[in-house]
């Protein structure tokens, strides 16, 4: 062989022969197919651990059509990697070595451990803590009542109620309560819902062209539908709850039509060529298949609902074990009767009795545990919910470009998308590692994984952190409880209220102003909601009008809106200041006192379409809707004692339904109170 070739041979086998070497190790390393199974070392076992409920994202139950969703979820879920830290963590921490017989993998959504009998008995307990941390239960119940004046005067400063205490006030309020509870169950930071309503389709309007008439078919609930997310504070004693809530009442139908009638004439094809005889008639008779004239007539009846309905959107604070009044949704306009205001109770239970605590195993030293402080509710912060506009006004006024919220249209009144708010927890990690980050003892562990702080401390630090947090917590979410009166009083009574030099007024003086004579309550209104939160609430009847034609061409497009016919939205936004003492509210009060009236005229048109093959004449006659309606508007900024009342704003009422004027005022005020 010549020597130059040698070396390129040399070259050629290397490669060859170190992967030959590389499969022998493998084979050595690796048991053959027969070879017999290995069992664990002597008192050693395998275990399997599904994790599943742990490292899954929870499915968001938005409240179907009623309600909109809310915004993204700011549940944090665990990642496998996280649990495992802190399975090494609590259980026999030294035995987790790189040599060491104790083995622990992930796959498939669960945990395969090898280790003695007595590790893993206290694995199953870490997987159990982990549980009431990250996916705790959750149950919340809402109740809607009427209740007598006095026992709701109570709650409403009180804020609170034991369900002995609500049950028996319910009680007394007899069948006048027409009290309905509903029971919402998931676990702790999903979105859920529940309903208990009737469902009724009814004709919308229609999409009309030509001869073509498609029907538009929408559907009304009547009934309680309630959407929730709750999560525990960083204590676990009360539980923060984003709630959405639609009360609706048996709704009636008044109608509208659109009379249609026209005539299509088809042109014929022209006959084929032929020599005339002499004598033969000019005109001929339409050769086979050629389309003759054809007259059509429809009436199209469209359904037009008019329905008492309350919402309220807002988020609250729930002591554990006790109701809180979210807000009262007050029905007296709509109703025409004697004063119906309907409360909104709320209850939220999470997981077991305080936060979720680990003693007894071989992680811990004396003196330690392991506790996981709940995120959740710090991390979301405040989401703002404007309130719906029922397009209150004409359609293009001024109050129609002010009002706040999702545009009109659909009976199920239309909520605006809530304001997305970074989850971010109120007191950071790196702060509450800073707080334990003394050399002399190594063994504190303050880490934020998922939804909770994972900590192993003694007793004294434990109070510390939790102080900490739950400070934090309520300097950042500070509840507030707003109340908004609109009263109707004679000239003189206004003139006396505005030239004295009274700033604040207590409820009572307010109650008797409303009771006094020539006066009227039109409505009475309390909210519950976070600091610096945009919320609403609202009562009132809805109606639906037809109020305009889309036209083209021929196509007449009927266009259904919802207007409260007669009612109220509140809509607000408050903070207290630095020195507590007063509270900053930003209101936007808007009431329909007196019934919304539309003066119903038709619309007379017609279209011809010349088209290629056939020629079509359409004559509609259509009813439209005039709307007219008396509305009161309160835009602006109050600064408001606390427990205390305030003028928000003044206006002139509006014309009665029968078009007299009327002499009085309508004054607004507002009260602000922290929340318990």
């Amino acid at each position: 062989m010549c020597r130059c070739a040698r070396p390129l041979l040399e070259l050629c086998l290397l490669p060859a022969l170190a992967l030959g070497l590389t499969a022998c190790v493998r084979a050595a390393e690796e048991p053959a197919e027969n070879e017999e199974y290995e069992p664990p070392p002597a008192g050693y076992e395998e275990r399997h651990y599904s994790i599943m409920d742990l490292i899954r994202v929870n499915t968001d139950f938005p409240a179907g059509a009623v309600i909109d969703p809310f915004v993204t979820p700011v549940t944090n879920v665990l990642t496998g990697e996280q649990i495992v830290d802190v399975i090494k963590y609590c259980v026999a921490p030294e035995s987790w070595t790189r040599r060491g017989p104790a083995r622990i993998q992930i796959g498939n959504g669960e945990l395969v451990v090898l280790h003695k009998k007595e590790a893993l008995d206290e694995i199953a307990k870490v997987l159990q803590f982990l549980a009431d941390g990250a996916n705790a239960p959750c149950r919340v119940t809402v109740l809607t009542a009427v209740l007598k004046p006095d026992a709701l005067k109570k709650f409403v400063e009180a804020g609170i109620a034991t369900p002995a205490e609500l049950a028996k006030a319910v009680e007394d309020a007899g069948d006048g309560a027409n009290a309905e509870s509903v029971e919402l169950r998931g676990v702790e930071g999903q979105r859920i819902a529940v309903s208990g309503t009737e469902r009724r389709q009814y004709i919308k309007d229609y999409d009309v062209s030509g001869a073509v008439f498609d029907p538009v078919m929408d559907s009304l609930v009547t009934g309680l539908v309630v959407g929730a997310r709750a999560c525990r504070s960083p204590d676990a004693k009360s539980a923060r709850v984003d709630l959405q809530i639609t009360l609706a009442r048996p709704a009636t139908m008044e109608k509208a039509q659109i009379a249609i009638e026209g005539i299509s004439v088809g042109e014929a094809p022209a006959p084929p060529a032929a020599d005339k005889k002499e004598g033969e008639k000019k005109d001929q008779p339409p050769p086979p298949g050629a389309l003759a004239p054809a007259r059509f007539k429809s009436a199209l009846q469209i359904d037009l609902p008019v329905q008492v309905q309350g919402h309220t959107s807002t988020t609250i604070t729930v002591p554990r074990g006790m109701f809180a009044l979210a807000g009262t949704l007050d029905f007296t306009l709509a109703g025409g009767k004697a004063p119906e205001r309907v409360a909104v109770f709320v209850r939220a239970d999470i997981g077991g009795d305080g936060v979720p605590t680990l003693q007894g195993v071989s992680g811990l030293k004396e003196g330690e545990s392991f506790c996981l402080y709940p995120l959740l509710a710090s991390a979301a912060g405040a989401q703002d919910y404007p309130g719906p506009d029922f397009q209150i006004s004409l359609p293009g006024s001024a109050l129609g470009a002010q009002q706040g919220g999702a545009g009109a249209g659909a009976v199920a009144a239309p909520f605006a998308a809530p304001a997305l708010v970074a989850p971010t927890p109120t007191t950071s990690p790196l702060k509450a590692k800073q707080m334990f980050a003394e050399k002399v003892r190594k063994n504190k562990i303050v880490e934020a994984m998922g939804p909770f702080f994972f900590t192993r401390l003694t007793g004294d630090d434990h109070a510390r952190l939790l102080k900490t947090l739950a400070d934090d917590y309520q300097r950042g979410l500070a509840p507030l409880r707003l109340r908004a009166i609109a009263v109707a009083v004679p000239p003189a009574v206004y003139q006396k209220l505005t030239l004295g030099n009274t700033q604040a007024f207590d409820a009572a003086a307010i109650e008797a102003l409303a009771a006094g004579p020539g006066a009227q309550l039109l409505a009475d209104s309390c909210l519950r909601l976070l600091r610096s939160q945009r919320a609403f609430i609202c009562g009132g009847r809805l109606r639906n009008v037809l109020t305009d034609y889309e036209i083209s061409g021929d196509s007449y497009d009927p266009v259904v809106r919802q207007v409260l016919d007669q009612g109220y939205v509140c809509d607000a936004r408050g903070w207290q200041t630095a020195a507590a003492q007063t509270a900053e509210v930003e209101l936007r009060f808007t009431a329909v006192p007196g019934t919304a009236t539309s003066d119903r005229t038709t619309v007379d048109a017609f279209s011809v379409n010349s088209g290629a093959n056939v020629n079509l004449v359409l004559g509609v006659r259509a009813d439209l809707d005039r709307l007219k309606a008396g509305v009161i508007a309160v835009r602006g900024n109050a600064r408001v004692p606390m427990g205390k009342f305030v003028l928000a704003g003044a206006a002139h009422m509006p014309p009665g339904p029968d078009g007299k004027p009327d002499p009085r005022q309508a004054v607004v005020f507002v009260g602000a109170d922290a929340a318990p």
